[in-house]
């Protein structure tokens, strides 16, 4: 079951693509059950993964679900990997991707990872415009899936 925001739950229209927030992906690449990170970088523990994680945890829940998918590098744990959706307004991503940073060091996509380290990990609060936007990006992009 997913919660979206309250306040955005009509069916929102983005006018220019320029504005349209990007949608980091949690694989590089997913075959079945295999997953492909090999064009991600490692971060050991210290300044920069912990700056990244705090970034990812304030940003604001863009769709809010219980639901989890399997731990892909650790199957052990299985159902652990948490699937609600958050954005910045200038990405959106799914919470997983912290997940995979904080318990395996896997970084995030280079062009997000870059953004971060772009930013120097300084969050600033989306406006509801942006909100919005992400909001409808995230819808397209799930109802493009085949």
């Amino acid at each position: 079951m997913a919660y979206f925001r309250t306040d955005t739950r009509r069916e929102l229209t983005v006018t220019q693509q320029e504005d349209r927030p990007r949608i980091a992906k949690l694989f590089d690449a997913i075959d079945g059950e295999r997953v492909d990170f090999s064009q991600r970088d490692l971060l050991a523990d210290g300044n920069e993964k912990t700056a990244i994680l705090e970034y990812l945890d304030k940003a604001e829940m863009l769709l809010r679900t219980t639901a989890r998918a399997s731990d892909h590098l650790d199957p052990t744990k299985g159902k652990a990997v948490p699937m609600s959706f958050r954005s910045d307004g200038q990405w959106v991503w799914s919470e997983g991707v912290g997940y995979y940073l904080k318990n395996h060091g896997v970084a995030p996509e280079k062009a997000f990872l870059d953004y971060l380290r772009g930013r120097d990990y300084s969050y600033t609060s989306p406006n509801k415009e942006q909100l919005d936007n992400a909001l409808t990006a995230l819808q397209e992009k799930r109802r493009s899936r085949p």
